[in-house]
């Protein structure tokens, strides 16, 4: 699986431009198909081999996605004017 800069991925994407009630449709969309594709990597041992991280089961990818969820609501919450 190849790595990628996720500000360049966002600035290529136009992130800052898209409207809140457009990006929480697709956060939504997302969540939803993240969950089903976690659901079936753990059902089949899914192992992946990560540039920095090492080998990551799918476990390690949720566990990791977990924390990087927590830092983006605090993230979220800075940028709305407060903090969660």
């Amino acid at each position: 699986m190849a790595g990628y800069d996720p500000d360049e991925l966002a600035a290529a994407r136009g992130y800052r431009t898209i409207p809140l009630h457009a990006a929480q449709w697709s956060l939504t969309l997302s969540v939803s198909a993240w969950a089903c594709t976690l659901r079936a990597g753990l059902n089949k041992a899914i192992v992946l081999q990560h540039a920095t991280r090492g080998i990551q089961r799918a476990e390690d990818i949720a566990r990791n996605n977990a924390h990087d969820g927590i830092h983006h609501v605090w993230d979220i919450g800075c940028i709305l004017g407060g903090q969660p």
